[in-house]
C-alpha cells in the first residue's frame, strides 16, 4: 500500500513536470517570436510611432556621430523622437536650440549613462532636428542608433507592451529559483544541486530582466540598473560552478576550487578598477566573459571525466545537450557582440533558459527519486521502532531508549495494562480485542504523550517513560485518563479497564531504568486487582 502511493505519487510529479516543460518551451518559443525582431514599430503609421531615417549622418574621430533630420510632417501636434543608447552621452537640438541632453555621471556606479531610452520632444511646426551621440567609453565604439518618430506616450506604452512576455519570463525565471532555493531549505537541504540550480536561475532572471526593454523605461537610476546587470553577470558563474559539480557529482574539489578562485580574483579585479575609477565594469567586459569560459571549462571537464569513467552516463548526456545550446548561443553573442549588432546577448538568454529546462526537469527527477528512497527508508525505520497495530513505540525502541537513559531523578516509569482481553478474545473474537487494544492505547497515548514516549512492550502490557513532570502532574493525568475511559465505556458494549502503576527513578535503589519499570509493575498490578474486585462487585449489583 505504501510503496503504490509513493508510485502513484511519483507518477504525478512526472506528469506535471512534463505538462510544466512543456508549456516552459511554448512559452520560450513564443517569446523568441516577439523579440526575435529589432524593428518593434516597422507596421506602426506615424501618429503611434515608425521608424524614421536621418536624413545625414556624420561621424567623428572620437566615436561620436550627428543625426540631422528634416521633419516636414509636424504641423498641429507635438511629436517625439525616441531612441535606444547604450553607454553614450546624448544631446539634441530643434531649431538650433538644445532641448535634450544625457550626459555621463561620476558616482560609485561608474562614469556612464547606462542604458537608456531617449525621449526627446518636437514641438509642433519644427523642422531640423539633430541628435548628438558620443560613446562615454572611447575604447568601445559606439553602435549604429534606430530612431522612432510619433506619439511620445503611444510609443512609450507600445515599448512596454512590447516587452511584457519577455518580463513575465523573467520574473518566472526568479520565481522559480526562489521556489528551488525554498524547496532545499524544506526539505531539509539534501539535494545541493537544487540550492545551486535555483541560486543561478535567480541571478540569471534579475540579469535578463534588467536587459529588457521594459525594465529599461522604468527603472529611472539607469546608471545603477547598468552596475547591477553586469554585477548579476559576473556573479552568475558561481552557483553555476557550483552546481555542476554536484550535479554531475565531482567529488574531486581542486578543478572546482581553481575555478572559483580564478573567477574571484577576476570579480575583485573588477570591483575594485570600478571603485578606484580606472576602468568601469563595462570596460572589463572582456574578464567578465572571461569567467564565463571559465565555467563552460569546467562544465566541458566534468562531461569529459564522467563520459571517460562511465559514470553518471544519464546527467552526463543532458549535460552535453544542454552545454552545446548554450555554447552555440554565447557563441553568436560574442559574434554578435564585436560585429556591431544591436542586440548582442539574446541568444545567450535563450541558451541559458534552455538549459534551465533541460537541467531542470533531470535534476527533478533525481530529487523525486531521492524523496521516494528517503521515504521508503524513514517507512523502514519507523517499522523497527513503531507498533503496527497501536503506532505507539515498540519493544525495540523501549530497550533502546533504556540504554541510553542519562539518570535523572525526575524520571518516571507509568506501566499499564489491559483488563479483560483475554476474556474479550475469547467471547467476542480477536479482532474485537485488537480493537480493544487500539482503544486503550488511544487513551492512553492522548493523556500521556505530552509527558514522555508510549511504548507497547507486550500483547497488553504499555509502558511511558515520562521526563521533566512531577508526580502529581501525573496523578492529574492519571484522573483524566480514568475519565476518558469512563466516557468510552458510557457508549461501548466493550468496557475498557486499564491498570496503571507509576515509579520515580531512584538512583540510591535503581541501577537502572528497567529496575524502575519494575516497581511500577508491581503497583500497576495492585491496581490491577483492586479495578477486578471493582468489575466483581459491579457484576453482582447488577445480578442483584
Amino acid at each position: 500500500m505504501f510503496f503504490t502511493r509513493g508510485i502513484d505519487v511519483r507518477k504525478r510529479i512526472y506528469t506535471t513536470i512534463k505538462v510544466l516543460s512543456l508549456t516552459a518551451v511554448i512559452a520560450l518559443m513564443i517569446l523568441a517570436w516577439f523579440t526575435a525582431s529589432d524593428n518593434t514599430f516597422n507596421s506602426y503609421q506615424a501618429e503611434n510611432g515608425c521608424i524614421l531615417e536621418p536624413t545625414s549622418v556624420t561621424e567623428y574621430s572620437d566615436g561620436s556621430r550627428s543625426y540631422r533630420f528634416n521633419i516636414t510632417n509636424v504641423t498641429h501636434t507635438t511629436h517625439s523622437l525616441m531612441f535606444y543608447t547604450n553607454h553614450q552621452e546624448v544631446y539634441a537640438t530643434v531649431g538650433g536650440k538644445l532641448v535634450y541632453s544625457n550626459e555621463k555621471s561620476n558616482t560609485i556606479f561608474g562614469h556612464t549613462t547606462g542604458s537608456v531610452w531617449n525621449r526627446i520632444e518636437i514641438p509642433a511646426y519644427s523642422s531640423q532636428v539633430v541628435v548628438i551621440t558620443k560613446p562615454v567609453y572611447q575604447d568601445i565604439p559606439s553602435r549604429p542608433t534606430e530612431f522612432l518618430f510619433g506619439d511620445g506616450v503611444a510609443m512609450y506604452e507600445k515599448l512596454i507592451y512590447s516587452s511584457f512576455l519577455e518580463m513575465l519570463f523573467c520574473l518566472l525565471i526568479i520565481t522559480g529559483g526562489v521556489c528551488l532555493v525554498g524547496y532545499y531549505f524544506i526539505s531539509g537541504k539534501s539535494s545541493k544541486e537544487i540550492l545551486y540550480l535555483g541560486v543561478f536561475a535567480g541571478i540569471l532572471g534579475v540579469w535578463s530582466l534588467g536587459e529588457t526593454a521594459g525594465a529599461i523605461l522604468l527603472v529611472h537610476s539607469r546608471i545603477a540598473a547598468s552596475y547591477c546587470a553586469f554585477t548579476c553577470l559576473m556573479l552568475m558563474g558561481y552557483p553555476f560552478v557550483l552546481f555542476i559539480r554536484y550535479f554531475l557529482h565531482l567529488h574531486n574539489a581542486k578543478v572546482c576550487n581553481a575555478i572559483l578562485i580564478a573567477m574571484t580574483i577576476i570579480a575583485i579585479c573588477c570591483q575594485a578598477m570600478q571603485l578606484i575609477g580606472i576602468r568601469d565594469i563595462k570596460q572589463n567586459a572582456m574578464l567578465v566573459q572571461l569567467e564565463l569560459v571559465l565555467c563552460s571549462i569546467y562544465l566541458v571537464y566534468g562531461i569529459i571525466r564522467n563520459l571517460r569513467l562511465g559514470k553518471h552516463k544519464r546527467k552526463t548526456y543532458i549535460c552535453l545537450l544542454g552545454g552545446l545550446v548554450l555554447g552555440t548561443a554565447f557563441a553568436m553573442d560574442l559574434n554578435a557582440y564585436y560585429g556591431d549588432q544591436l542586440n548582442s546577448n539574446r541568444y545567450s538568454k535563450f541558451g541559458f533558459l534552455v538549459f534551465i529546462i533541460l537541467i531542470g526537469l533531470e535534476t527533478a527527477r533525481y530529487a523525486s527519486q531521492q524523496a521516494e528512497k528517503e521515504r521508503k527508508l524513514k517507512f523502514y525505520q519507523e517499522m523497527a521502532v513503531k507498533d503496527l497495530l497501536t503506532n505507539c513505540y515498540n519493544r525495540n525502541a523501549y530497550n533502546k531508549d533504556v540504554e541510553e537513559f542519562s539518570k535523572e531523578n525526575n524520571t518516571f516509569i507509568l506501566t499499564f495494562d489491559l483488563n479483560n482481553l483475554k476474556k474479550c478474545n475469547d467471547t467476542l473474537g480477536h479482532s474485537v480485542g485488537d480493537q480493544y487494544i487500539i482503544e486503550s492505547s488511544t487513551i492512553i497515548q492522548n493523556t500521556f504523550s505530552s509527558v514522555g514516549k508510549v511504548y507497547r512492550i507486550g500483547g497488553d502490557e504499555f509502558c511511558v517513560i515520562a521526563k521533566n513532570t512531577s508526580k502529581e502532574k501525573l496523578m492529574l493525568l492519571t484522573e483524566k485518563m480514568r475519565q476518558e475511559e469512563r466516557n468510552f465505556n458510557l457508549e461501548s458494549q466493550m468496557p475498557l479497564a486499564i491498570a496503571c502503576g507509576v515509579a520515580q527513578y531512584n538512583p540510591k535503589e535503581d541501577n537502572s531504568l528497567e529496575d524502575t519499570r519494575v516497581r511500577a509493575d508491581e503497583l500497576m498490578y495492585q491496581n490491577k486487582k483492586e479495578l477486578k474486585k471493582i468489575d466483581t462487585n459491579r457484576r453482582i449489583l447488577q445480578q442483584v
